[in-house]
């Protein structure tokens, strides 16, 4: 896929790569035996890097090579645990495949080069760029992270753009602007102390937040009733009580109908909604017609369980809860996860549960210190509006999570001239975005295109003109982190080990680098030690202390209740309440109340619908070419599709069979599990696989992926990608 091409061996001879980098030299048997019972164990406080949950890690040292991995007792993320993902993570510091040296495209090969001329290159071209078209014309795209959300968006603001971009419009975008326009904010589950909690979609066990999963299971066997709701048996719904196999896409419809209930059953909390929310009335007159006997039709779920859940979870409020979820049916999977989200919120204020014991909290953070702006010069903020429109009154996508952007529709405005650089890190939205062809296109017609990573990932072999390569993780220093819960925390990474390959670069040497090159160098005159002590300042804390703690508490927990100092309701919307009703939607032509909105498309007849999701040992495509991990999907089929087990029948279908699988615009071939785990109506793809990259040749050609059978499309109002509105068409054999 894709017109630059680069064979196996001339990727090892031009990275120079060998396994005698890895291992040091020759080291016999005997003598490594006696060196490692020997050795001085130094451990190390660091963060992992391996997912979006950053958790502690005591990283286990003996002579100058990682040992072991143990977790941070004290960081909520893990509480001591270190999942399968961490350690496979970790290991592939050591990989033989990683990049070495700065990669440059010249015609169809890459060409290592300098430090020093991908820097002067960049800049130069960068500036020229600007120049020519405008600051608008140049973005950032990353999978975010403290570091290098500071450092990329100030590179975007010291080019004069706001153009900062993460991934989360295939992530949490559909669920952040349906929670912030109804309840103001996203909060998070105190599953320690809850009685009834409801999953929609998500599952602990398997996309992990180790302490989150440990405390279900804690909280379980003190009597929290779990419901889940989730077209798959997911590793979650094991230990739940009950498992509602939804049809795929009508979640916001099952969450009507348990609105329908508790208002005319006069099972919410009154005192709550009175006290705290708008537009109750007018939500309680539409609710009128989304009866359980309606919804049932539409989910699959029976009229008598969506009343008893509705009537259980009212029975236990306010220690009842819908968890947030995260990616899930709201994130970016259907044109009504907007919706979804709002109902969600929603219903937890029916409960009453807000900033309550039990319910959902909004998060504290961190009040970090900044630097010197005297010694440190600050470039002005831009005046030019987001090119991608997120967040901007008069902009294609008003109601977006401006901080986050849209990179979604990036690739769209490279192939129609509006941008004309792009600066990828730590992701790759060749793999990670749906519509893999037209994400190609538009970032190969970029007049640059910079990718940082410490793999050859798709993006980087398809698409960049400079591949710039990453230090490992375990290898470099970043900033303070806040931890946010109920209360805050204080973590940091630290560099465990020295670089394996000398000459990677962490990325804000990078930035630095090329912002000099750029004639930005003055507002990044300061180092990662500089910035963290300014941080740290205002908190008595030093890192010092940081780095011998690890992790550090910050404050008191959050107090109960959703009033300010006064007694006034202080909800972060317009109103201060909770938005039962909100005119902002009118902006994007939908209604202010959250109407049951229909998929896209379903499918009819012998079709599908594709959804995907998360299994523990992978981290979306960023672990698919780690060995153990790796190890692991072969050894238990974990690439495999999943099939109903009625449907596989129907189509004389065994397990292990290979099948041809067809959307609009994409066939692929898979083997097949075929489970009662799900419902006729889906086909579920595990997500992680299906590598094509030739720098990551453990992982090449090893399964299938999702995006590549998606079109491409967002939602209107979030900007979310709507990676489950695809229907396929599955035939027997290998077409």
């Amino acid at each position: 896929m894709g017109q630059w091409t680069m064979s196996r061996r001339s990727f090892l001879k031009m990275a120079g790569l060998a396994s005698v980098a890895a291992t040091g030299g020759v080291f016999s048997f005997t003598d490594w035996l006696s060196a490692a019972e020997k050795g001085e164990i130094i451990k190390v406080n660091t963060v992992c890097n391996c997912c979006g949950n950053r958790c502690g890690l005591v990283a286990h040292v003996k002579d100058g090579r990682l040992w072991k991995l143990t977790g941070q007792a004290g960081h909520p993320k893990n509480m001591g645990t270190v999942c399968p993902r961490g350690h496979g993570y970790a290991a592939g510091v050591y990989s033989p495949h990683r990049l070495v040296k700065p990669l440059k495209k010249v015609g169809a090969e890459f060409q290592a080069i300098s430090w020093e001329q991908a820097y002067k290159e960049i800049g130069e071209k960068t500036i020229a760029i600007r120049d020519q078209y405008g600051a608008g014309a140049i973005y950032w795209h990353e999978y975010d992270k403290p570091i290098s959300e500071h450092y990329g968006s100030l590179f975007m603001r010291s080019l004069g753009n706001i153009n900062y971009t993460t991934h989360y419009t295939t992530c949490a975008a559909g669920r952040n602007v349906g929670l912030i326009h109804s309840i103001g904010g996203v909060a998070g589950p105190d599953l320690g102390n809850a009685k009834y909690v409801v999953f929609i979609g998500r599952s602990y066990a398997d996309g992990i937040i180790p302490a989150s999963m440990k405390t279900l299971v804690t909280s379980k066997e003190k009597g929290l009733k779990i419901v889940c709701v989730d077209p798959r048996y997911s590793n979650t719904a094991m230990i739940a009580d009950d498992w509602l196999a939804i049809r795929p896409g009508t979640d916001q419809a099952l969450m009507l109908a348990w609105a329908h209930v508790m208002i005319k059953e006069n099972l919410y909390d009154k005192d709550f909604i009175e006290k705290n929310a708008i537009g109750f009335a007018e939500f309680s007159a539409m609710i009128d017609e989304y009866t359980p006997e309606w919804a049932a039709k539409i989910t699959d779920i029976p009229v008598e369980t969506i009343s008893r859940v509705a009537r259980e979870m009212a029975a236990a409020k306010p220690k009842a809860l819908i968890d947030p979820g995260w990616h899930s049916p709201m994130g970016a999977h259907y044109i009504n996860g907007v919706n979804t989200a709002r109902m969600m919120g929603l219903i937890n204020a029916m409960l009453g549960n807000i900033n309550q014991v039990g319910g959902i909290w909004f998060p504290q953070n961190v009040p970090f210190g900044a630097l010197d702006k005297m010694k440190y010069p600050v470039p002005p903020m831009p005046t030019i509006p987001r090119t991608d429109g997120c967040g901007e009154p008069q902009g294609k996508f008003p109601l977006g999570f401006k901080r986050n952007g849209i990179q979604t529709v990036y690739p769209g405005l490279a192939k129609d001239g509006k941008v004309k650089a792009g600066f990828i890190y730590h992701t790759n939205p060749v793999r990670s975005n749906p519509d893999s062809r037209h994400v190609m296109e538009g970032l190969k017609s970029l007049e640059l295109c910079v990718v940082m990573d410490y793999q050859l990932s798709e993006t980087a072999e398809n698409c960049a003109h400079y591949v710039l390569p990453e230090c490992h993780a375990l290898e470099r220093d970043e900033i303070a982190e806040s931890v946010a819960g109920r209360r805050a925390f204080i973590s940091r990474r630290h560099k465990v080990v020295e670089r394996v390959h000398p000459d990677t670069r962490s990325m804000d040497e990078m930035i630095v680098g090329i912002a000099k090159q750029a004639g930005i160098g003055q507002y990044f005159n300061f180092t990662v030690e500089e910035l963290t002590a300014a941080q740290l300042a205002p908190l008595g804390i030093t890192p010092a202390a940081l780095r011998e703690k690890g992790t550090i508490p910050f404050g008191e927990p959050r107090k109960p209740g959703v009033s300010d100092a006064d007694g006034n309701p202080n909800f972060n919307t317009p109103s201060k309440k909770v938005q039962f009703m909100n005119d902002k939607f009118k902006l994007i032509g939908w209604e202010p109340l959250p109407r049951w909105q229909p998929p896209k498309v379903s499918p009819k007849g012998e079709e599908f619908r594709m959804i995907h999701g998360h299994q523990a040992v992978h981290t979306h495509n960023s672990t698919y070419n780690l060995p153990y991990l790796l190890q692991i999907s072969k050894d238990k089929n974990l690439q495999f599709l999943w099939m109903n087990a009625g449907r596989a029948q129907a189509m004389g279908i065994k397990e292990g069979d290979w099948v041809t699988v067809n959307s609009a615009t994409f066939t692929g071939k898979a083997q097949l599990k075929v489970t009662e785990r799900l419902h006729p109506e889906a086909l579920f793809f595990p997500a992680g696989y299906g590598g094509f990259s030739k720098g990551q040749p453990l992982s090449y050609g090893f399964g299938i992926n999702s995006n590549d059978f998606n079109a491409f499309e967002v939602c209107p109002a979030s900007g979310h990608a709507m990676e489950q509105e695809t229907i396929l068409t599955v035939t027997k054999g290998v077409v």
